[in-house]
């Protein structure tokens, strides 16, 4: 397989990605119109904001990614024709650039479910809790995402030093 077949298949996988996010938040904006509309008891109608909200953040974050990789596959033709090496070596850039970010996604998920597991044994407040359980949603739903994101960004990384050394043994 050519190089830039694994850059596409990297971008699908993020396009997918980006997909399941926008349609977890459109989820997550019904079921927060449904606690709005339906919702009788104190409970159930403190998760309005917090669910609406988190809807919100996932569709925007599934539409960006979306949009931004579906661009970047574009500038992948684009880049790999004007020149593979200069392209292996940007993409080597970029992937190290952001991989280190995966680690956070850990800590941040992990204070989301201290704050959740906090609310529910230090406040009585259905409003207090309902942020917290919606943080612990939140917080699984990174760590799910980026679980398969860090997998594909680890097998484009080991491809793209494949390239790279490729491409310098042919220099």
């Amino acid at each position: 397989m050519n190089f830039i077949e694994h850059s596409f298949l990297w971008a699908k996988g993020e396009i997918f990605e980006g997909t399941i996010i926008a349609i977890a938040g459109a989820s997550f904006l019904l079921i927060g119109l449904a606690f709005w509309k339906y919702g009788s008891t104190e409970g159930s109608r403190a998760f309005i904001i917090p669910v609406i909200i988190a809807g919100i953040l996932f569709i925007s974050a599934g539409i960006h990614s979306f949009y931004s990789n579906s661009n970047r596959i574009e500038e992948f033709k684009e880049n790999f024709s004007i020149s593979s090496t200069e392209f292996v070596l940007a993409e080597k850039k970029r992937v190290e650039g952001f991989q280190y970010l995966y680690k956070y996604t850990q800590w941040i998920a992990a204070i989301f479910f201290l704050t959740a597991i906090a609310t529910q044994f230090l406040s009585v407040s259905p409003n207090i809790k309902a942020i917290g359980i919606t943080l612990a949603i939140i917080g699984m739903a990174g760590l799910i995402i980026d679980y398969f994101s860090k997998e594909r960004a680890d097998i484009y990384y080991t491809e793209i030093l494949k390239a790279r050394n490729f491409t310098q043994g042919n220099n």
